[in-house]
């Protein structure tokens, strides 16, 4: 009898194990992408401070450039 690779049991449960590990492996970063976007924030993540939340602003059209430069002689001072 031979056993191991030849039996063709072997390599099956070592693809089961690997695709296994991809699975959670892309779950999880799955999961840490959607956190991030809905605004729940990664630890290792850049928080968002005054200046970035009016920087993303003035980038959506949300404000104009007056608004934009008034508002950042405001924060710093």
């Amino acid at each position: 009898m031979m056993y191991g690779w030849q039996s063709g049991m072997g390599g099956g449960m070592l693809l089961g194990w690997l695709i296994f590990l991809v699975v959670i492996g892309l779950g999880i970063w799955l999961v840490a992408k959607v956190l991030n976007e809905r605004g729940h924030g990664i630890p290792f993540e850049r928080s968002n401070d005054a200046e970035s939340i009016l920087d993303q602003r003035f980038a959506k059209g949300e404000i104009d450039e007056e608004e934009y430069q008034k508002r950042r002689k405001a924060l710093r001072g």
